[in-house]
């Protein structure tokens, strides 16, 4: 939330060593092993920060200490991914990653959102994409949303837009797409090239 309150993240072999906090001074791990895969971490207060997991869960700080919000499954699968958040406020904050089962060749792309009290899966049509990363767009209120599919080929990467009804896909291609954003405008880049996000394409 500002320049003395930064959060990262990563993996590691023991828990207690994958949530860094920095205060403007240095970096600090309180060293507590918790039930964690952390994969998203997100927020605009100091006492509001959100961490997305591998392992169904979501967590919350809130100002002092870290603690599970809620283990959130979709039904049929055996796991939820969490990774990336994005969002416009703290009551308006969306979560992309993937359901899957155990064994590996069963998933589809899931869509989470925050509006103030609770975390909800939004009800999309299935798609057997891993959802990366999300940019809400303030103009059309669509999602515009970074995902990736694996072909024999290698990794193919797409990029797909959710206006709250259809979910449509406006590009499938090898070269990496990423969302990103400028002054809450997503962008999508390609090859060192910026695209915007205009009527609907």
């Amino acid at each position: 939330s500002s320049p003395n309150d930064v959060w990262a993240i990563g993996t590691s072999s023991w828990t207690a060593t994958c949530i860094w906090h920095f205060n403007g001074k240095q970096w600090h791990c309180d060293s507590i092993p918790r039930l964690i895969q952390p994969q998203a971490v997100f927020g605009f207060s100091g006492n509001e920060v959100w961490l997305g997991n591998i392992n169904s869960t979501i967590w919350k700080f809130n100002g002092l200490s870290w603690s599970k919000y809620g283990e959130y499954k979709v039904a049929g699968f055996d796991n939820t991914w969490i990774l990336n958040f994005s969002g416009s406020s703290q009551n308006d904050i969306y979560g992309v990653g993937c359901a899957g089962q155990n064994e590996g060749s069963n998933y589809k792309g899931i869509i989470i959102h925050y509006g103030g009290n609770s975390w909800k899966f939004l009800n999309i049509p299935t798609v057997k994409v891993q959802f990366i990363d999300v940019r809400k767009d303030p103009s059309s209120l669509s999602l515009i949303i970074e995902g990736t599919v694996f072909d024999p080929c290698g990794f193919v990467s797409k990029i797909l837009v959710w206006n709250g009804s259809e979910l449509k896909e406006i590009y499938s291609d090898y070269p990496y797409a990423n969302v990103g954003s400028i002054l809450d405008q997503p962008y999508v880049s390609i090859n060192g090239k910026i695209y915007k996000y205009v009527s609907g394409q």
